[in-house]
């Protein structure tokens, strides 16, 4: 016969179940906070010499908005596409140097900058219709990065 098991309440919080006090969870979010503001410049600085390199072997143009027109600009501005299709942009070698992505940079609203295909080093005026286009990769790319906790927070938002 199997002897009768003492039930034991569960822990009310994962602090308890770990045994981690205050004194221990407020260490511990100095400690998150101090390797967050030492790591992420180290490896943006890493990052910065392969990207140069992949971009440097695209075409580039800088593309002027016509009266009347304007990018979009945001705090989140590459925007990267395959084939007329927003892609999550990827810092990587291998994903820059993809043949069929193109890269859109917004720098003001009469400036886009645009690495793909096309005359390299140019400055081109483009017309409207071609504003609108890159304004809707941005703000599909825009859409793909919103973050929130259900899904009504971002219900208005135009994809």
């Amino acid at each position: 016969m199997t002897p009768a098991l003492k039930a034991k309440p569960l822990p009310t919080s994962v602090a308890e179940l770990f045994g981690m006090t205050e004194d221990w969870m407020s260490g511990a979010r100095d400690a998150i906070r101090r390797v967050a503001e030492i790591q992420y410049p180290l490896n943006v600085v890493g990052m910065i010499t392969p990207i140069a390199a992949a971009l440097g072997t695209k075409p580039c143009q800088l593309l002027i908005a016509p009266e009347g027109s304007r990018f979009i600009t945001s705090d989140d501005p590459v925007v990267a596409t395959k084939a007329g299709a927003v892609v999550t942009p990827q810092a990587t070698e291998s994903f820059l140097l993809d043949a069929d992505l193109e890269l859109y940079l917004p720098l003001q609203p009469g400036i886009c900058c645009h690495w793909g295909t096309g005359p390299e080093l140019r400055v081109l005026q483009t017309s409207p219709e071609n504003v609108d286009i890159i304004n809707q990769y941005t703000r599909q790319s825009a859409y793909r990065q919103i973050f929130s906790s259900s899904l009504d927070a971002h219900a208005g938002v135009a994809t």
